[in-house]
C-alpha cells in the first residue's frame, strides 16, 4: 500500500508539471473497505490531458501502478456538464435532477443579471440577439471553468448525502 501511495505521489508531482494541469484529487479507501483508489486529474483542455496521457513519464508511472494494482484499473474521461455533477467518490453517481436544476438556476440567474447590468452601465449598444449571444458565451465559459466546480464542491454535502440520509 505504501509503495502504491508513493507511486501516486510521483504521478501527481509529474502531472503538475504539464501545461493546463489544474490539480489532482485522490480519494483513498476507507478503513476496512476494499483498497480502491479514485484519482481525479483535471486539465484545462483535452489537448493538455492528452499530452499528459501520452507522455513517457505518465505511461511509465501508470504501468508501474498497474503492476501494483490488485484489479485492472479503469479510466473514465469526463468533461462538460456531467463533470460538474459527478460524485468524485462513487462511480457514475449523479445527484437528483432537481438539485442540479436548483444549483444551475442559483448560478445562472445572478450571472445573467450581472451581465445585463454591465451592458447597461457601459452603454453597450448591441442588438438584443447579439447581447444575449455575447452574454451566454461569457457565462458558459465562466460557469464551466470557474463557478460550477466550486459550487459543486461547496454543496457536495447536499448533492451527495451519505447513504440512508435524507436530502
Amino acid at each position: 500500500m505504501k509503495e502504491f501511495e508513493n507511486l501516486l505521489h510521483n504521478l501527481m508531482t509529474a502531472a503538475a508539471t504539464f501545461p493546463g494541469h489544474q490539480g489532482v484529487h485522490v480519494v483513498k479507501p476507507a478503513e476496512g473497505q476494499p483498497a480502491v483508489y479514485r484519482v481525479v486529474a483535471r486539465f484545462d483542455s483535452d489537448a493538455g490531458f492528452q499530452a499528459w496521457r501520452e507522455s513517457a513519464v505518465c505511461r511509465h508511472l501508470v504501468t508501474a501502478a498497474h503492476a501494483l494494482a490488485m484489479n485492472k484499473p479503469t479510466l473514465e474521461v469526463r468533461s462538460g456538464l456531467e463533470a460538474w455533477f459527478q460524485d468524485p467518490v462513487g462511480p457514475n453517481v449523479t445527484p437528483a435532477r432537481y438539485k442540479t436544476a436548483v444549483l444551475m438556476w442559483a448560478v445562472l440567474f445572478p450571472l445573467t443579471l450581472l451581465f445585463r447590468w454591465l451592458f447597461l452601465v457601459f452603454g453597450v449598444a448591441f442588438s438584443p440577439l447579439a447581447q444575449t449571444g455575447i452574454m451566454m458565451a461569457f457565462e458558459i465559459v465562466l460557469v464551466t471553468y470557474v463557478v460550477m466546480p466550486q459550487v459543486a464542491r461547496v454543496f457536495g454535502f447536499w448533492l451527495y448525502p451519505k447513504a440512508g440520509a435524507k436530502a
